[in-house]
């Protein structure tokens, strides 16, 4: 059983990596936002990203498919729903190869919220929220005893001092694996991005499982302008102006240096 574990740990980090390295700064600045509010807008998002609409969208759907992108869901208080108890338990199974089966029936008590497979003494680690001491204990002897648990331990929290999403890697710290020098700022811009906020939404305007929230089609964003001046004129100079974002670039071509 350990020597299965382990490989499955040896194949879940190999494909952790292989997405990291698919990750770029782009898709970093849009997880750091949405990860303080799920339900921000695309425009909201695009706007601070100076990127379309039509970017953002792209790139959440490649991030759900790529599975680092799981869903959204509402944060509930506990105390609010009458829940005034949080404990940790940690159980001694009296045989340790009915893991699978136990934890399959974990995830029918309601009240277990969370469920580890941890090092240590622990053959299972779980998380608990119960109505009181009393409704804890019950649920320990009335549905964990059943289980074909050995004993167990059970830790509880008084306060819940923080609970957060862990930071976001920085693209700019990874090294490349080519030449082994920090990523340029080519390699960092996301080139190849489908800026063109005409493209169909498919009115997915929100992140997964939320309720959708309405936006521009971002046509302010991505945008591109030329305009020439003293065209024929004694200056005959042509300017030409891009603008990506909020960058912009001017170029200027004198008559007679191949200007028509």
């Amino acid at each position: 059983m350990l020597v299965a574990f382990f490989l499955y740990i040896c194949a879940r980090n190999t494909k952790k990596t292989i997405i990291m390295q698919n990750l770029d700064a782009l898709d970093e600045q849009i997880l750091s936002m949405i990860a303080d509010n799920a339900r921000i807008p695309f425009l909201e998002v695009a706007r601070v990203c100076h990127v379309s609409g039509a970017a953002i969208h792209q790139h959440i759907q490649k991030l759900t498919q790529m599975g680092v992108i799981k869903g959204s869901q509402f944060v509930f208080d506990p105390e609010a729903l009458g829940y005034g108890t949080c404990a940790f338990v940690g159980l001694f199974l009296k045989d340790p190869s009915d893991f699978d089966r136990v934890v399959a029936e974990l995830r029918c008590i309601p009240e277990v919220v969370e469920c580890h497979y941890t090092t240590g003494n622990y053959d299972i680690f779980i998380k608990i929220y119960a109505h009181n001491n009393h409704h804890l204990l019950s649920i320990i002897h009335d549905k964990l005893q059943p289980l074909g648990i050995q004993r167990s331990e059970t830790i509880i929290s008084f306060n819940e001092a923080f609970n957060r999403q862990f930071p976001v890697p920085n693209t700019t710290e990874r090294l490349s694996e080519a030449d082994g020098e920090p990523c340029t700022a080519e390699e960092l811009s996301g080139e190849g991005l489908v800026t063109d906020a005409t493209q169909a939404l498919g009115g997915e305007n929100c992140l997964p499982n939320t309720t959708p929230s309405s936006f521009g089609n971002g046509k302010e964003f991505g945008a591109k302008s030329t305009s020439s001046s003293g065209k024929g004129s004694e200056h005959g100079a042509k300017a030409t102006s891009v603008g990506k974002g909020n960058k912009s670039r001017a170029t200027a071509k004198p008559a007679g240096e191949g200007a028509v």
